[in-house]
């Protein structure tokens, strides 16, 4: 029988009792970035089936990221999957367009990391990002560890 080198997604869960869970992306920031790779490679390839190349990127990512983990991804999604044009956007930013508005304050959580910032006419404003590493993953545990103890 044939065994893939790695699994993604549901397929990964499924089987999560006989291989080992690897999250590429720990409080909002690239920690595995091989992982990062195939991950982005099975979503070109297998969920999107598009050809990276004949299309432009936008990616988010929360403020307050180190330069060097953007220049990095930027390198990879340049020289790896060779996309013609790349814009990295603030989500903040991002969720305040969807709303209709360009200018708000935002409370982004997500799975890893939580921020607040202030946007004016589309423009993130550097001096008002606020950083916490506890979102979303961190009140699973948390409300999970509760029902533990009292069953």
């Amino acid at each position: 029988m044939h065994q893939k080198a790695y699994y993604i997604g549901h397929e990964a869960q499924e089987k999560r009792d006989l291989v080992s869970l690897k999250h590429p992306i720990k409080n909002g920031l690239v920690t595995q970035w091989d992982n990062l790779e195939k991950l982005l490679h099975h979503t070109f390839a297998n969920e999107l089936k598009a050809t990276p190349e004949d299309y432009s990127l936008m990616v988010s990512e929360p403020p307050l990221s180190p330069r060097a983990h953007r220049e990095k991804l930027a390198e990879m999604i340049f020289e790896r999957f060779n996309v013609p044009a790349m814009y990295m956007a603030i989500p903040g930013v991002l969720s305040l367009y969807a709303s209709g508005r360009t200018t708000g304050v935002v409370l982004d959580s997500g799975a890893g990391v939580s921020y607040t910032l202030a946007a004016f006419e589309g423009y993130a404003l550097p001096h008002t990002f606020n950083r916490l590493d506890i979102a979303g993953n961190d009140l699973t545990h948390y409300l999970t560890q509760i029902l533990k103890e009292r069953h």
